[in-house]
């Protein structure tokens, strides 16, 4: 096995390409328009945007990423309502039969307490 040794001083890394990103990412600006550039790659749906493209082009694809993202989202949420609605519904129904059942209780109560003073009177007659 070969034993590495650093040196206090030595770069791994001396290639143009790795020096220009670390130049671009030591200022803020730089590490800034990566993140948008990476942002807007993102957003896009996966096609890589590059720095050449017009500013217009990377805002029109930004911009129809958002359309789409807001059209899916709004599918989205009009399936929920549609779910939510047919819930609605049948918690309506079940409330509805159960209230029904409550008012033929509440009937058949009524019957027998207007026979059970029908009784009472006929008793407090009768003494």
């Amino acid at each position: 096995m070969a034993e590495y040794r650093w040196q206090l001083n030595a770069q791994p890394y001396e290639g143009l390409a790795f020096q220009s990103r670390v130049k671009k990412f030591s200022s803020a600006e730089g590490l800034r328009s990566s993140w948008h550039e990476r942002l807007a790659r993102l957003d896009s749906g996966g096609s890589s945007l590059s720095s050449t493209e017009p500013s217009s082009d990377r805002a029109a694809a930004r911009a129809s990423a958002y359309y789409r993202r807001e059209n899916r989202l709004a599918s989205l949420g009009s399936k929920t309502e549609d779910e939510k609605e047919k819930d609605f519904k049948k918690l309506y129904e079940s409330a509805f039969n159960e209230n029904e059942k409550l008012k033929n209780n509440l009937r058949e109560a009524q019957l027998e307490l207007v026979d059970i003073k029908a009784k009472l009177e006929r008793v407090a007659k009768v003494k």
